[in-house]
């Protein structure tokens, strides 16, 4: 059974970019970054969690909560518009027009 409820995390895998869930491992692998954050954001609006983005070190470079009703339901569209930005070529990719809160690195 799945776990609707668990928080969804954008990781590097050593070559390309995957979507996890707590308790739930992989569910997509073999993904670039824009991919990546644009199948994540999609399932974290749907389910209403946490989305953490990491960097390629591992460490939390975004965090956005979609379990605030108010959040999730103004960037609805929010994996469309990242989509639509997949053609830049840069490993850079942001959740556009969300309540991110970035991590410092210390």
């Amino acid at each position: 059974m799945e776990a609707q409820n668990s928080n969804l995390h954008v990781v590097y895998d050593g070559t390309r970019w995957a979507i996890a869930a707590e308790g739930e491992g992989r569910l997509e692998v073999d993904l670039d970054l824009t991919q990546a954050i644009a199948v994540a954001t999609a399932l974290a609006v749907e389910r209403r969690v946490l989305l953490y983005v990491h960097d390629k070190e591992g460490a939390i470079s975004e965090r956005v909560d979609f379990g605030n009703p108010t959040i999730a339901d103004e960037n609805e569209n929010l994996a469309d518009r990242a989509a639509e930005g997949s053609g830049d070529k840069k490993e850079q990719a942001s959740l556009p027009g969300a309540s991110v809160e970035k991590e410092r690195a210390r």
